[in-house]
């Protein structure tokens, strides 16, 4: 009877635990690396959401290994676009710890 009521709660308990996606949650998209508009946090207008991001990209030569630092800002209309491009550049310039973030400017 035990035995019975023991797999009965293993067997329910997965069930328990589902967690289902927030309303925010969303799939992120990779666009254009030059997506927004060039600009920079402290000439920004009000009411945007400025995305800058720090990353390292390995040389385009073929004889060295060394790696060039990249860093851009870009504004965005809404969170979801700058989440989006910030995506795409962690994506493309991913030779070492990449810095992102979106800041929204009100």
């Amino acid at each position: 009877m035990l035995l019975r009521s023991v797999l009965a709660l293993a067997t329910a308990a997965p069930m328990l635990f589902v967690a289902f996606p927030s309303e925010d949650a969303y799939a992120r998209t990779l666009t254009s690396i030059k997506a927004g508009e060039r600009c920079s946090y402290p000439t920004a207008p009000k009411g945007v959401f400025v995305g800058s991001f720090l990353g390292y990209e390995e040389s385009r030569f073929n004889f060295t290994d060394a790696v060039r630092q990249f860093h851009t800002q870009r504004c965005f209309a809404t969170h979801k676009a700058c989440d989006n491009w910030l995506y795409t550049m962690q994506s493309k310039y991913d030779a070492g710890v990449s810095q992102a973030r979106c800041r929204y400017k009100g």
